[in-house]
């Protein structure tokens, strides 16, 4: 994928050199960098099993995500440099470079597929279906991340800077802050995630689905700036323990050839939590108050937290 991403993005600053690129071109590219990427980390995440022995499986994540999220610290405070230096088509040349790069470094990767099966795709979609049905834990992670990505994408894009706009009466700097403050708080909670066992993770998984709920409640109970950031701070915590126990949860617990299915399924829950939750937004905010929305979806994490306690305890 990253050599197929590299050539389509090179073709942004061809075409705006010869002066042929134009928003039809630009947003068909884009629709084809999302799609193309919608498989890159599920297939990713299901080959780590297979070159990581399962000792070093929640620390490799845990690495994997501190990197993810340390870029995406990173890089939104340096692309405004970069495009001072490079101008907005040095970009693209940048990014599709740094692209086939990484194809190169995957492609020195020694990897042998030693449980390759020969399936057709409906056997492998009908023997996913079967596992799932079978397993507890799995589905469970699923619909409760698409639940709670349902709730929180609205909210955060949203809602919040409707917030800090109409109630704090701060600009969109504060908003910023709020970002870097959850960004921060995910990366170093994902380093020490992976210093922990991977013991009893369906029980991690809950407790951070609970302070990804209180975080996001907070926010409109003591309605501040201090708040707000702590809000953002504890959203952090919680979605990086959310996130890599459900990473780590998939990768044991599911067979090896079954792996990239069920990472692309729960991926692909997580895009369509994303789409509905912006779509659902727009129709619950002239119904309800920005505070009640904000501590009413806080509430609804939180009691999922609570279901998932409820299938530990079931479980021992």
């Amino acid at each position: 994928s990253d050599l197929i991403l590299s050539l389509i993005i090179i073709i942004i600053p061809l075409l705006a050199i010869t002066s042929n690129l134009n928003y039809l071109t630009l947003l068909t590219i884009s629709t084809a960098i999302t799609i193309i990427n919608c498989y890159t980390d599920p297939a990713f995440r299901a080959i780590l099993p297979e070159i990581i022995d399962e000792e070093h499986l929640a620390t490799s994540n845990a690495l994997i995500d501190s990197l993810q999220r340390g870029s995406n610290i990173i890089l939104p405070a340096l692309i405004g440099v970069i495009v001072i230096l490079v101008g907005n088509v040095g970009v693209f040349f940048i990014c599709s470079i740094l692209l086939f790069l990484g194809f190169i470094f995957n492609a020195l990767l020694k990897y042998t597929n030693n449980n390759m099966i020969d399936r057709h795709s409906k056997e492998d979609f009908s023997e996913t279906w079967e596992f799932l049905k079978q397993s507890k834990e799995i589905p469970f992670i699923i619909i409760i991340q698409f639940a709670c990505i349902l709730i929180n994408t609205g909210l955060w894009r949203v809602v919040l800077p409707l917030f800090i706009s109409n109630i704090l009466k701060e600009g969109v700097g504060v908003y910023g802050l709020a970002t870097s403050c959850l960004g921060i708080a995910s990366l170093l909670m994902s380093l020490i995630m992976g210093l922990l066992s991977e013991k009893r993770l369906i029980f991690k998984f809950s407790i951070g689905v609970l302070v990804w709920g209180i975080g996001l409640s907070i926010i409109n109970v003591f309605p501040s700036v201090a708040i707000l950031y702590i809000g953002a701070t504890l959203l952090g915590l919680g979605q990086s323990i959310e996130g890599l126990t459900r990473s780590v949860a998939i990768q044991i617990k599911t067979p090896n050839h079954l792996m990239g299915k069920v990472f692309s399924i729960s991926s692909t829950s997580n895009y369509a939590a994303d789409t509905l939750s912006l779509g659902l937004i727009s129709i619950i905010i002239p119904l309800l108050s920005l505070s009640n929305i904000f501590i009413l979806g806080g509430v609804i994490i939180s009691i999922l937290s609570l279901a998932g306690l409820k299938f530990v305890k079931k479980s021992m």
